[in-house]
């Protein structure tokens, strides 16, 4: 064989092995369609949906737990002619502190944080080419989590990694796909960054959180107190029968029983007679110089406010600060007396009317 045809045999063997070394690498990526042609892209994004959790923790439970399976679309091409791992990665696995979300809004007084973190219940899979590209599908990525939100309320630390809004929604990422083994941390910033590198990652699901616990309101249902007769002499030595009754304060809204905003009552009446505001008696009664007395647990007379808007130095029948735990029914215990305000009292019936006044900041 001559020198020249041992040269091009020699080329020819170069040209035949460079697309070989070329596709050596064993690594997949995302690409724009299906065909060899496709070029390389970002990955593709796929989403879980909306889901509200604004009642999740209105048991009175301080987290709740929900399960879901990943659904992925998209096209990926690999180097690598065969079969190659794909690997699922966690990118709420935030140096195993999970991801904080902080919710805001100043109309339901909503000031609230969420701390949310992932389990993937399967870590990795598999994926066959013969012509170097492949569907991105459930088939490839049968991805399985469990998403945890645990209730903070306020926030007791300075978090390292947090979302926030005052729309009530913030969508997070769930689950990432990649070839090679990359971290929560590295998953995370390219997704919250959209600094995604070159030909890195394949594929990627989001989810939107819901979150818009209601206001915490309360209401009193409405009740008839009847006084035992009694005599004037009875009332004036502080004899007569004294009527027990409950205002239930029916409270609901905020998380874990806390309230989201101030809450105060207090009693309102038309029917004041003295100066003390403390005495009631409407024009409908009968006798003259005798009233009615609402008293605490204590045994002292509340002090009733003359308007509907204001307390005007009234004493306050329930008071819940923000943050506060309360109860779903909030008891207080009142009684009815008579009471003496004239110096010359008649017998004869005894009308009032008070109503319960609540005020929400």
């Amino acid at each position: 064989m001559n020198s020249w045809m041992v040269r091009k045999i020699a080329l020819m063997c170069v040209l035949v092995m460079l697309p070989y070394w070329a596709y050596a690498a064993d690594t997949c990526y995302a690409i724009d369609g299906q065909s060899v042609f496709s070029n390389a892209r970002t990955p593709w994004p796929s989403s879980k949906g909306s889901y509200n959790y604004s009642d999740m923790f209105m048991s009175g439970s301080t987290s709740a737990s929900f399960a879901y399976r990943a659904q992925f679309n998209g096209y990926g091409w690999c180097e690598k002619i065969g079969s190659n791992p794909i690997y699922y990665i966690n990118p709420l696995s935030l140096a195993n502190s999970g991801l904080y979300l902080h919710f805001i809004d100043k109309t339901s007084g909503v000031d609230e944080w969420v701390l949310v973190e992932s389990q993937l219940l399967n870590s990795s899979g598999t994926v066959s080419t013969l012509a170097g590209s492949f569907s991105i599908n459930s088939s490839v990525a049968n991805v399985n989590y469990r998403l945890t939100f645990r209730y903070l309320g306020k926030l007791p630390i300075a978090p390292s990694y947090s979302l926030e809004t005052s729309n009530n929604k913030l969508v997070i990422p769930t689950v990432m796909l990649a070839s090679e083994q990359h971290g929560s941390l590295d998953a995370y910033q390219s997704w919250s960054t959209g600094n995604w590198g070159t030909k890195k990652w394949l594929a990627y699901e989001e989810l939107t959180v819901v979150y818009q616990p209601t206001a915490t309101t309360c209401n009193v249902p409405g009740q008839t107190i009847t006084l035992d007769r009694t005599s004037i002499e009875s009332i004036r030595n502080g004899t007569s029968p004294k009527t027990p009754f409950v205002l239930s304060f029916n409270c609901r809204g905020g998380a874990n029983h806390t309230a989201l905003n101030d809450i105060n009552a207090w009693l309102y009446s038309g029917d004041i007679v003295n100066d003390n505001q403390t005495v009631l008696r409407s024009t409908t009664s009968s006798s003259t110089g005798v009233g009615i007395n609402l008293l605490n647990a204590s045994g002292y007379p509340i002090k009733l406010s003359n308007s509907r808007t204001a307390v005007n130095d009234a004493d306050l029948v329930l008071d819940i600060d923000e943050d506060d735990i309360f109860s779903d029914v909030e008891q207080v215990s009142i009684y009815a007396a008579y009471a003496i305000y004239d110096a010359k009292p008649q017998q004869g019936s005894v009308e009032a009317t008070a109503t319960v006044m609540i005020n929400y900041d």
